[in-house]
């Protein structure tokens, strides 16, 4: 059928084709909807009842989304709890609807591959972090079990600075050497070291 104009309130089509076609209401397929060209949506937006894919083979961007107004960029949402957001501005949250940094994860993380998967761990309950060990004993723990394994660590030219235990404030520093074939000690100044 070919038809310069018409309006209608109703009508069932098994083959429409149509230089442009504007629906004022609802469009309901019961098979697939193909479109050869591209999709401009409105304020509604799309909304998916079920699983939703994208296939490209090009060489441009898949996935390109702009936000050019004052709200989210992104959010994945496990049912009603925020799991994964790219606010307005650029911060990642992990685990919040709010990230205050450029990357805010709420919750224990871990960096490693395979077998070696607990290279970096923080315990964000006890305040800790591990490296080389999910379960870290201290502040900084550095291997799986300080009582039965053993841990390598390399330093260049270590000097450590702590906090005197004695109320007076004091910050102390410490430096194995000062020059080959002499030993350091400790200083309350930071000449030889930092």
């Amino acid at each position: 059928i070919d038809i310069s104009g018409m309006e209608t309130a109703s009508m069932m089509a098994h083959s429409l084709e149509a230089g442009n076609l504007q629906v004022r209401n609802d469009i309901i397929a019961q098979g697939q909807v193909q479109v050869t060209g591209g999709i401009t949506l409105g304020a509604g937006g799309i909304f998916s009842a079920g699983p939703a894919s994208i296939y490209t083979n090009s060489s441009v961007s898949t996935l390109t989304v702009t936000q050019s107004g004052a709200g989210n960029i992104v959010e994945f949402k496990d049912a009603t709890t925020m799991a994964f957001v790219i606010k307005n501005g650029g911060n990642v949250g992990i685990g919040t609807s709010s990230p205050a940094f450029l990357l805010d994860v709420n919750g224990d993380f871990r960096v490693g591959v395979e077998a070696k998967a607990n290279t970096f761990y923080v315990d964000t309950a006890n305040e800790r972090v591990g490296v080389g060990t999910s379960s870290p004993s201290a502040t900084f723990s550095v291997g799986d079990n300080p009582t039965t394994s053993t841990t390598t660590i390399d330093f260049a030219k270590p000097c450590f600075r702590m906090m005197a235990d004695d109320g007076s404030n004091t910050v102390l520093y410490y430096w194995p050497s000062v020059a080959p074939g002499t030993l350091g000690g400790w200083a309350t100044s930071t000449t030889s070291c930092f």
